[in-house]
């Protein structure tokens, strides 16, 4: 082979692997896309004065002899089945408080906020001179002000509001029995009784109205003052099964 010859077949070389390339080229673009998840928000507030108490500390004593008036200090008594003197285990079933015309103890409700977000999470509770089956009744609403739907799972005590859960959780599992038998406080001195509106679905700035009934039984000790705190445990309404469990 001469060079021509040479030179000839090294670019028809050439040109055949350029031809190839340019047959199997490819024009190509980039699509590209861009994701943004925005989650919401679970919160819940007790709703400003919406607490209220049967025997409130600033209602006086109005004198009113056949306790009539609508609002006085009238305190109001709750007496279990049977005969004086009472004593433990007492039967409750049917029994109603009763308002008498003595104006002798009282109680308040004190808003927390403990988180400092503004809203308020607890609510304090004080009874004050009271005396055995001395009766009162804590109601409040609950609000969501969150952006996703939530269900009231759990009630939570703590008695002297130390930041101790002294007591298992309310919730409905249990809710039948705490209505009927009622949950005693400081070592049986104090008795709730609670259960309405658990799991009750509340969406973006619904309410929920709430409410326990409290009575002082014959195990209090004098000289005493007893104060609790309140707390909830709200969850996204579609972990309320995996909260409120029977497991």
């Amino acid at each position: 082979m001469n060079r021509e010859m040479g030179v000839t077949a090294t670019l028809l070389a050439v040109l055949a692997v350029s031809a190839l390339a340019g047959a199997y080229a490819l024009w190509y673009d980039d699509l590209s896309m861009n994701i943004a998840v925005d989650t919401g928000e679970v919160d819940w507030e007790f709703v400003d004065n919406s607490w209220g108490s049967k025997d409130p500390c600033y209602l006086p004593d109005d004198g009113d002899p056949e306790g009539t008036a609508p609002l006085s200090g009238d305190d109001y008594n709750l007496y279990p089945q049977g005969t004086p003197p009472f004593s433990s285990p007492y039967n409750w079933s049917g029994q109603s408080p009763v308002r008498v015309t003595k104006d002798v103890g009282c109680d308040e409700v004190i808003p927390r906020d403990t988180d400092g977000d503004g809203d308020w999470d607890t609510l304090e509770f004080n009874i004050y001179n009271a005396y055995p089956f001395y009766y009162t009744q804590l109601t409040f609403d609950v609000r969501n002000n969150g952006t996703v739907p939530i269900k009231i799972a759990q009630v939570l005590i703590d008695e002297n509001c130390d930041s101790t859960i002294d007591h298992d959780p309310i919730n409905e599992i249990n809710k039948n029995d705490v209505e009927v038998q009622g949950v005693y406080l400081f070592g049986g001195e104090v008795l709730l009784w609670w259960g309405d509106n658990f799991g009750v679905q509340l969406h973006h700035n619904d309410d929920a109205a709430m409410g326990m009934d409290i009575v002082v039984v014959q195990e209090a000790e004098e000289n005493q003052s007893y104060n609790f705190c309140i707390k909830l445990q709200a969850v996204q309404w579609n972990e309320y099964d995996m909260v409120v469990s029977e497991d």
